[in-house]
């Protein structure tokens, strides 16, 4: 199983593991224990609605696959300052 895939073997589509991942930002967001700790999404969904959505529900800095290993250390920078 690869987590897509139902204990049945039926494939679900990639968005609904998307939307479980903002849900979890937004949770992580509203609680006042972690909401200032900074999320980063790691992710290879580069078009503009998820970015904005990936925004809108609290994630800080988003960063598309592949990247290089200087890009990432640059945007945790970015992330800490």
């Amino acid at each position: 199983m690869n987590g897509i895939e139902t204990n049945e073997g039926v494939s679900k589509p990639r968005i609904e593991t998307i939307k479980i991942r903002f849900i979890l930002n937004s949770l992580f967001k509203s609680d006042e224990k972690t909401q200032s700790i900074p999320i980063l999404m790691v992710t290879a969904k580069w078009q503009r609605e998820y970015v904005m959505e990936a925004a809108n529900a609290g994630t800080d800095s988003y960063i598309v696959k592949p990247f290089n290993l200087v890009e990432l250390v640059d945007k945790i920078k970015e992330m800490l300052h």
